[in-house]
C-alpha cells in the first residue's frame, strides 16, 4: 500500500545519491580546477601583492575564478533534472519507481532533495577549500568573507537554476524535450519583449524603439539576475545597495516553481503516456 501520509523516502533519496554521486565528484572536480588549482599553481602570494590596491584583493570574485563556476552552473542543473527525473521519461525506470509503495509527494520531494544536494555538496567543498587557503598564507588574495559569497552565490545559482529544469522535467514525457523546454523558460520573456518591439516599431506610428521593456524583463530572467549580482561583487569593498526585497521574490518564484512541479507530477501521469 502507498505511504499517502509520507513526505520524505530514505530509500530514494539515498539511492539517488549512490546512483549520481559520480555527477557531484565530476561537478566538484571542475569548481576546484577553476578555483584552487589555479591559485595554487600559478599564483605566489608573495609577488602577486605587490602593488595591488585594497579594493582588488578579492580574488576569488573576479574573472574566472566566478564567473567560470557559475557558466557551469547554468549547465548542471538541467544535466541533474535529466539524471534525477528519468523516472518519469524512462519507462523501465518509471515502472520501477512507481511499483513502490511511496507516495508521488514522497518520490518527488525525496529525488529533489537528493538532487539539491548533489549539486550543493561540491559547491561547498570548494568553497570550504578556498576559505582554507584564505587562512594559510592567501588573505592578502581573498578573505573569509569573499570565500561565503563565492559559495552562497554559486548555490543560489543551482538552487534557482534547478527549479526550471524541474519545472520543465514534469511539462514533458520526454528527455530531449526537457531540455529545449528549459532553454525556451529562460529565453521567452526576452523573445516576447523583442517581438513586441519589432511589431510595434513597424505598425505603430509614432513608436520610438526602446530597451526599457527588454531591460525590465532581463532584470527577473534567473540567469541575469545571477551574472549581474556577479558583476557587482567583483569589487566588495566598493558600497552598493543590496536588494534583499528582490532576492526573497526571486527565491519565492523558485519555490513556486518547485511546488508546480510536484502538482504537473501527480495530476499528469507521463509515465502512462504510451498506454
Amino acid at each position: 500500500m502507498t505511504l499517502k501520509t509520507s513526505f520524505f523516502n530514505r530509500g530514494i533519496y539515498k539511492s539517488a545519491i549512490r546512483r549520481y554521486i559520480w555527477g557531484a565528484v565530476l561537478y566538484a572536480i571542475l569548481l576546484f580546477m577553476c578555483t584552487s588549482m589555479p591559485i595554487l599553481f600559478s599564483i605566489d602570494p608573495e609577488t602577486y601583492t605587490m602593488g595591488v590596491r585594497d579594493y582588488d584583493r578579492q580574488l576569488i570574485l573576479t574573472d574566472i575564478y566566478l564567473y567560470l563556476p557559475l557558466v557551469i552552473s547554468i549547465f548542471v542543473p538541467t544535466v541533474m533534472a535529466l539524471l534525477a527525473y528519468r523516472f518519469v521519461h524512462a519507462k523501465k525506470t518509471s515502472v520501477f519507481i512507481h511499483s513502490l509503495p511511496v507516495s508521488r509527494n514522497a518520490s518527488y520531494i525525496s529525488t529533489l532533495l537528493a538532487s539539491l544536494t548533489l549539486m550543493a555538496v561540491p559547491v561547498i567543498l570548494n568553497g570550504a577549500i578556498l576559505s582554507v587557503l584564505s587562512a594559510c598564507g592567501y588573505g592578502e588574495l581573498f578573505d573569509f568573507t569573499s570565500c561565503l559569497i563565492w559559495t552562497g552565490l554559486n548555490l543560489l545559482s543551482v538552487f534557482l537554476l534547478f527549479s526550471v529544469s524541474s519545472f520543465s522535467a514534469f511539462l514533458t514525457g520526454s528527455s530531449f524535450a526537457l531540455v529545449g523546454i528549459n532553454l525556451l523558460l529562460h529565453l521567452i520573456g526576452l523573445i516576447f519583449a523583442a517581438s513586441f518591439s519589432a511589431l510595434a516599431d513597424s505598425f505603430l506610428y509614432g513608436y520610438f524603439e526602446a530597451n526599457s521593456l527588454i531591460n525590465a524583463i532581463n532584470e527577473w530572467n534567473f540567469v541575469v539576475y545571477i551574472m549581474s549580482m556577479a558583476t557587482r561583487f567583483d569589487s566588495i569593498l566598493q558600497n552598493f545597495p543590496f536588494d534583499w526585497l528582490k532576492l526573497c521574490i526571486m527565491l519565492a518564484i523558485a519555490l513556486a516553481l518547485y511546488a508546480f512541479a510536484l502538482l504537473l507530477y501527480r495530476k499528469r501521469r507521463l509515465e502512462t503516456a504510451e498506454d
